[in-house]
């Protein structure tokens, strides 16, 4: 079998799983003679994503081409579905092998569980053993620090993102507006909402709710007519979420 079969393989794998044909997929998957990482990583990835674990975790024990693409692939599936004991012991094991999105995926399920606590002391971890963070890394952590109304911390995780020269973009820029909202330290929030250079949905909706929440109903009210001015349709929702805390 030659490479280039291979990658046609992995690529009609890769399409069968898109499009949900996923035993069509696993019989072509079986029936090759030669496999490659992408091979494995490919039918791991398609089972994580459909939540069918177990399936994902057969594969991923008889890939004999394990790289960190599959750890990182079978961790994620396991946090997606809030089996966080069973993705720390992945973790564990893979030793000094992880990569930013590694940490990053334990960081995430670890927030996605709730476990805002555990999130910050991986990324202290993280730091520890030299590996830099992302901007991923920082969406993760300021939602922690949102639920946590860990104010501190938010503003050193702001400083620190200024300090390492990270792009501040819509997704980064709401994470950011919505922590100093939930902080209850409103000025930070607008600074940074009006710093942005683009704005999606998410961030108005993010000040508009964070400024009502505080107390601040025609503040609320003036961002959600400056929103009509912009090329969103302004939704009543929104208003009516910020104005039940006036």
């Amino acid at each position: 079998m030659t490479e280039r079969d291979v990658v046609a393989n992995n690529a009609m794998i890769s399409a069968m799983s898109k499009h949900g044909c996923l035993e069509e997929a696993h019989r072509l998957f079986d029936s090759m003679p030669e496999r490659n990482s992408c091979s494995w990583n490919s039918m791991i990835t398609c089972y994580c994503k459909l939540g069918r674990i177990e399936s994902a975790r057969l594969i991923f024990d008889r890939n004999p081409v394990k790289d960190v693409v599959s750890w990182n692939a079978i961790i994620d599936g396991y946090c997606k579905l809030g089996q966080l004991v069973n993705a720390e012991e992945l973790f564990v094991r893979m030793g000094s092998a992880k990569n930013s999105v590694t940490w990053n995926t334990m960081i995430a399920g670890y927030v996605q569980s709730r476990e805002f606590g555990r999130a910050i002391c991986a990324f202290q971890q993280m730091q520890a053993v030299c590996v830099k963070p992302t901007e991923v890394t920082m969406v993760s952590l300021l939602s922690a620090c949102a639920h946590l109304g860990a104010l501190d911390m938010g503003e050193w995780i702001h400083a620190y993102i200024r300090k390492k020269n990270f792009r501040v973009d819509v997704v980064l820029g709401n994470a950011l507006i919505d922590m100093y909202c939930k902080c209850g330290s409103i000025d930070a929030a607008l600074d940074v909402f009006h710093g942005l250079n683009v704005k999606n949905i998410f961030c108005w909706n993010s000040i508009i709710v964070g400024l009502g929440m505080n107390g601040y109903g025609e503040e609320a009210i003036n961002i959600f007519v400056s929103m009509e001015k912009e090329k969103y349709k302004a939704r009543w929702g929104h208003l009516r979420r910020a104005l039940v805390w006036v």
